[in-house]
């Protein structure tokens, strides 16, 4: 089994790295970053400006589910959204 640490854009990981370094926790598990905005644009072919998360899933019929820029509630919407294209992905 693997696990990836996704996230839509790279703030998290730059909070989260803030965090494990303050707290001065390893950041060895942080290796499987996987940027699904990045990739997400990258394979629709999007120029300048990125889809956000909420389009996104409206371009894909997916529901959003909870309340935007909640923490679990965009990583269960984020889930969707990965889990749709986990085999363009390679992963």
């Amino acid at each position: 089994m693997y696990i990836y640490f996704c996230s839509w854009g790279d703030m998290d990981l730059k909070l989260i790295e803030a965090d494990c370094h303050h707290h001065r926790i390893d950041l060895d598990w942080a290796d499987s970053y996987f940027d699904v905005k990045k990739f997400y644009n990258q394979l629709k072919g999007k120029q300048g400006k990125p889809y956000g998360l909420t389009t996104a899933l409206k371009r894909e019929q997916i529901e959003l589910e909870g309340t935007h820029h909640r923490a679990l509630d965009d990583a269960y919407n984020l889930t969707k959204l990965f889990c749709r294209y986990i085999d363009e992905w390679g992963y």
